[in-house]
């Protein structure tokens, strides 16, 4: 299920949290998203922003309360993860402008176009909302991400550290 692949590869919240995230991102206004359906399920999605901290900031003030009862109990079941959740809360301080947040492939669409064809209607619908250019983050050490926007285009704009771990930003231009 696309939902627990995602929790998957974004960590230790959990799918509760990022389902109630970026419902309100997208209830909001501030974010859009794309899925790529398959007679099969979902073969993948997509989320970005125009503007990533006015968009964390009020999908945040919307769901507060089960965004920290989800956070909360991520701790509770591991404490370990209160510093990297402590670390996470600096995140919109350091975003700027339009961001690719997400892109997910479910294992048996990698590599058949998919990440491609994602990418491809959010920058159409970023154009469209005025949206010059905008960012995506990984992890430094992750090959295969770093090969996938390089590949979409992407071209390295920049590092910073996060969860004690360097992370390289990429940045599209469109139109």
């Amino acid at each position: 299920d696309l939902e627990a692949r995602t929790a998957a590869s974004l960590g230790f919240l959990g799918p509760r949290f990022y389902a109630t995230l970026y419902r309100a991102l997208l209830a909001g206004g501030e974010a859009v998203g794309f899925v790529a359906a398959h007679a099969d399920g979902p073969a993948g999605f997509i989320l970005g922003t125009v503007d990533t901290p006015r968009a964390l900031r009020a999908a945040v003030r919307r769901t507060f309360l089960p965004l920290a009862a989800a956070a909360l109990l991520a701790c509770l079941r591991r404490p370990r993860h209160l510093r990297p959740l402590v670390s996470a809360l600096r995140y919109p301080r350091m975003a700027r402008g339009a961001e690719l947040l997400v892109v997910s492939v479910a294992p048996a669409w990698q590599g058949r176009g998919v990440a491609r064809a994602l990418v491809a209607a959010l920058d159409r619908a970023l154009a469209a909302r005025g949206v010059a250019a905008y960012r995506v983050s990984t992890k430094a050490r992750l090959e295969g991400a770093l090969r996938l926007y390089r590949g979409l285009g992407f071209v390295p704009a920049g590092e910073f550290t996060l969860f004690d771990e360097p992370w390289v930003v990429f940045e599209r231009r469109l139109g």
